[in-house]
């Protein structure tokens, strides 16, 4: 195939390009970010859909970080909108979360955790026309539930911040379950120990993702333009408009935590701030160690995602400006999970730019 085509003009499992796209390509010039958001969603579909429970497998390989830590599966509930968003009171609901507690107590009965062990999963929350994931911690030596939202955080040099609205859904969801007392008696029938946990959600000195990839939602690096039509031509391209992967965010926090807990994941904030670069470039590159890890054989368009995955479509060296280019990072291939994260901790972030992808007759097509 044509790997400079969008997909949905390649085949129709992939359906039709949709206005945004089709004024993405012709008014802004932007085929590449049409592109690279193809592959973006290559991506979400192989590692969300299908019978393999691929995000188990991830979860379940972190795990090798830390002795005697356990891992929980990964499971969705319904959020309803009544003056902000809250965990939704359904029968369904109640019934997901009351299966989650006896299975999560049943793994506690199997396991082989001790007092120094610590638990950890993912919750996504089913916000109707999209969704989003969340990471829980629960550290046994501290004695802390520690809830990671990548949506918060902060996001300038003044200190002003996001709360994400769904934080308050992640902070119910550790009471419910967490604190719970067929949990906590689970634990104390393992370790003989009463386990008395507080709830501390991260906050942290960056913004991982805080507009959630939601193009409704505006960058904070350009909410202080006043021209509201140039503000929202810069939004729809922005590079926080790509960061759809808050379930990858928040496997990356567990995954940190678990090797270093709050000091090394804070070092690696630290570390995206003073990079002055998209973090969205950050959480590819750790995407792109996991696939070395896992078996890429139903990766659908591998030329196609390879070729795109790694770019950005970006204004990072001037954001307030409506000038877009691609930049690609510099990957390496990596053997281990553990060296997945080494690579993504501590190796150098290069940063290329690369020429626009041009293709007359894909807009000739799309203009008939």
């Amino acid at each position: 195939m044509n790997i400079h085509v969008p997909l949905e003009l390649v085949s129709d499992k992939y359906g039709d390009l949709d206005d945004m796209q089709k004024e993405l390509i012709k008014t802004h010039g932007a085929l590449d970010l049409v592109l690279l958001e193809n592959a973006n969603e290559i991506f979400r579909q192989y590692i969300m859909e299908g019978k393999e429970n691929r995000l188990e497998q991830i979860l379940k390989k972190i795990g090798i970080e830390r002795e005697n830590s356990l891992y929980l599966n990964s499971e969705t509930v319904n959020i309803s909108e009544n003056d902000g968003w809250c965990v939704d009171a359904s029968e369904e609901n109640r019934t997901t979360i009351q299966t989650y507690i006896q299975n999560a107590v049943q793994k506690i009965k199997t396991s082989n955790i001790t007092k120094q062990s610590i638990i950890y999963t993912i919750f996504g929350l089913n916000l109707g026309e999209g969704g989003h994931y969340g990471a829980f911690v629960i550290d046994l030596q501290q004695q802390k539930i520690i809830i990671f939202d990548s949506m918060s955080g902060i996001y300038d040099e003044d200190g002003n911040g996001l709360i994400s609205g769904t934080q308050s859904c992640f902070l119910e969801l550790a009471t419910t379950i967490f604190q719970s007392e067929e949990f906590l008696d689970a634990l104390h029938d393992k370790l003989c120990k009463y386990y008395e946990f507080s709830i501390n959600a991260v906050y942290p000195k960056h913004n991982l993702q805080p507009t959630g990839g939601f193009e409704e939602f505006i960058s904070p690096d350009i909410i202080h333009l006043e021209d509201g039509e140039d503000k929202t031509h810069i939004n729809i391209q922005h590079t926080d408009s790509q960061n759809h992967f808050c379930y990858m965010w928040s496997i990356l926090f567990v995954h940190v935590y678990l090797r270093g807990k709050m000091t090394m994941f804070n070092d690696f904030i630290a570390k995206i701030k003073k990079s002055e670069l998209p973090s969205l470039l950050f959480i590819k590159k750790y995407i792109l160690g996991i696939l070395d890890n896992l078996n890429i054989n139903d990766l659908q368009q591998k030329l196609f995602f390879y070729h795109h995955f790694p770019r950005i479509w970006s204004n990072h060296q001037k954001k307030a400006s409506s000038k877009f280019d691609v930049y690609e990072l510099d990957f390496e291939p990596t053997s281990s999970i553990k060296q997945c994260l080494t690579k993504t901790l501590r190796g150098k972030m290069t940063l290329n730019r690369c020429s626009k992808t041009c293709n007359q007759k894909i807009l000739e097509k799309m203009l008939i």
